[in-house]
């Protein structure tokens, strides 16, 4: 057949997230520039609902909905809509990936892993779409395409950059281990850069789950962006914070700011997910190190560990203060369906509900061992507050830190305030 209208949408992420004032944090989905890239010469729009309305019409031939777990109910909601309208609606993204069979039940087909060498195959088929469509094997990233930018909504203020995929851990409570795109792959730096250069915006968003894996990848990718002139924020491990020529190049290529997840400050939580424990002292050692650099430094803390009783709160509060982190990031540990942390709570009686819309990090969703599901989602709740009493009440102590920052971007130095006042929304 000709030319299609096909229609890439994302539910909305944002809507009741504690990142919807962030401006680093929201970024257009990258997934849907590089299927649009893949798409030939038909005729294609992104809708992004955290900044517009779904165009919900019968002049589409086929819509595509990427499904995270929290979204999984608007998504399935939204694919019956279209399907009154007897548009084709395929579905794809990690919940997708994990629970296939209840999935199937609210589309046309599905893309089960990495999308890049089935969708043309999926094109080429339609309007006879096949149930699903599966691709095994991880897709090498130095095939993957430079997405189609024009299309994202251009007010966003960073832009989403990705250089690897997968990562090598095995945190047990993670979603990565059961899904087909664990394998971790890096991508040619020249490639990088050269997709770099032809981003207009000056701030970039890494969206990899761990780029840091091979020390000499990282400062060759640091050595093509440094000519490049940009500012860009990661995920990153505390590790890297005690590498100083590692820091140093990273600070040069433009690192502005890092979201360092030591996910649980209780030794034994640690070991209850294969990872070591951390020193305080390191910690703050690290948190310093980025500083000096005029790197910004957001905490990611996950509650709700077996191994975490009702002072973890305090205790967390307390190991913050200490450290002299600019912002945290507080979460309900959360077992997503489909992986075998899910399982085990399951067959312990555990899971308290499968609306999936309350799998957002913010909610409990299964019962904690040494306090009740509210105990753990208040505390949680609260720790966001607390946490910016924290920063008001030391503003004094950080503004060494803060000088840096501003000479380094004052508007950068701004938007930093987004993640210090942060709020849970959903409740």
């Amino acid at each position: 057949m000709g030319a299609m209208r096909i229609l890439f949408i994302k539910p909305s992420w944002f809507r009741n997230s504690i990142y919807a004032d962030c401006v680093f944090t929201k970024v257009p989905p990258l997934n849907f520039g590089i299927l649009a890239a893949l798409s030939g010469s038909h005729d294609v729009k992104i809708a992004d609902e955290d900044v517009e309305d779904i165009p919900f019409s019968e002049q589409w031939d086929l819509v595509a909905i990427s499904v995270a777990t929290m979204t999984a109910v608007e998504s399935y909601q939204i694919a019956g809509r279209f399907r009154t309208m007897r548009v084709k609606v395929v579905l794809g993204g990690v919940h997708i990936s994990l629970l296939q069979s209840e999935a199937l039940q609210h589309a046309d087909s599905l893309v089960i892993g990495e999308a890049e060498r089935v969708w043309p195959a999926l094109l080429s088929d339609f309007p006879k779409l096949k149930s699903t469509y599966y691709d095994p094997e991880p897709v090498d990233m130095d095939t993957v395409p430079i997405p189609r930018r024009d299309l994202f909504y251009q007010k966003y203020r960073a832009a989403p950059l990705q250089i690897t995929r997968g990562c090598i851990h095995s945190c047990r409570y993670c979603y990565l281990q059961k899904v087909p795109w664990k394998k971790y792959r890096m991508r040619d730096p020249k490639l990088v850069a050269e997709e770099v250069a032809k981003i207009s915006k000056k701030y970039l968003f890494v969206v990899d789950d761990n780029m840091y894996i091979d020390r000499a990848y990282v400062m060759k990718v640091a050595s093509h962006l440094a000519p490049l002139k940009k500012f860009w924020w990661s995920q990153a491990p505390v590790s890297i914070g005690e590498d100083l020529e590692m820091l140093d190049a990273l600070r040069e290529s433009g690192m502005f700011g890092v979201s360092l997840g030591i996910d649980t400050v209780i030794k034994k939580s640690y070991q209850s997910v294969s990872k070591k424990s951390l020193e305080i002292e390191k910690l703050r050692q690290v948190v310093h190190n980025f500083h000096k650099r005029g790197i910004g430094v957001v905490v990611l803390l996950v509650l709700g560990f077996d191994n975490d009783h009702k002072d973890v709160f305090k205790y967390s509060i307390d190991v913050m203060k200490e450290i002299n982190m600019d912002a945290g990031v507080f979460s309900v540990l959360t077992p997503f369906p489909g992986t075998d942390f899910y399982q085990e709570l399951e067959q312990q009686g555990r899971i308290l509900t499968k609306d999936w819309s309350r799998y957002d990090s913010l909610r409990t969703v299964f019962q904690p061992k040494n306090m009740t599901a509210q105990e753990l989602e208040d505390g949680v709740h609260k720790l966001f507050k607390e946490m910016t009493k924290m920063r008001l009440r030391n503003f004094y102590q950080t503004i060494p830190h803060v000088i840096r920052f501003i000479m380094r971007s004052p508007q950068l130095a701004f938007y930093l305030k987004d993640y210090i006042f942060m709020r849970p929304r959903s409740k």
